[in-house]
């Protein structure tokens, strides 16, 4: 029965049009409406220098906390991290370290562990680096995605650990990763 009614409606509103003969003036233009886009206004990086003197980029919508022994810069809405930190050292020549050992020596303690990625040879800006991306679960099974950057200027070790939650992979951090790496600068002595 709806769909005999939705024929003969169809066929009304087609008889329709053809008596009315299909003209039209200048007058019935139809606006175009273009649709909203919301944006997110764009993140600038901005130069950070530690009182240890080392120098990166990081998203300007991270600000530096309160700690007293690391240099500490999160975003409390994204939950983005960096914590840049002078180490202890006890890693040898990064070319040496196995992706085994740095697993076993840094993230053995970790929930569900993935490797993503793992260089030990690496040069950022002239110095021996060592750089392991991985993923894995807090307590409370949030998942997080970290980079672990190790670089040396042959005396001194540094390392800067940049993280943030693994389904918020748009974050000024996530999507500026690489350049943040990249600008990993350190003090020469």
């Amino acid at each position: 029965m709806k769909k005999l009614l939705l024929l003969v409606l169809a066929l009304v509103m087609t008889l329709t049009l053809v008596a009315c003969g299909g003209e039209t003036t200048s007058s019935e233009v139809t606006p175009t409406i273009e649709p909203t886009v919301e944006t997110t206004p764009a993140v600038a990086l901005e130069d950070v220098t530690t009182d240890k003197g080392v120098r990166l980029k990081l998203p300007s919508d991270m600000t530096l906390q309160d700690n007293t022994d690391k240099t500490y810069y999160a975003n409390a809405t994204t939950y983005d991290i960096a914590v840049i930190t002078e180490l202890d050292g006890g890693m040898g020549t990064y070319a040496e370290v196995t992706q085994e050992e740095y697993v076993a020596a840094n993230l053995s303690g970790e929930i569900d562990l993935k490797v993503i990625s793992y260089e030990n040879n690496l040069k950022i800006n002239g110095y021996d680096a060592l750089l392991c991306k991985s993923s894995f679960a807090t307590e409370d099974g949030d998942a997080l995605t970290s980079a672990m950057v190790m670089i040396t200027n042959g005396t001194r070790e540094y390392g800067v650990l940049f993280m943030y939650p693994s389904d918020n992979t748009d974050s000024s951090l996530a999507t500026n990763l690489q350049a943040c790496i990249d600008s990993i600068s350190i003090p020469t002595e």
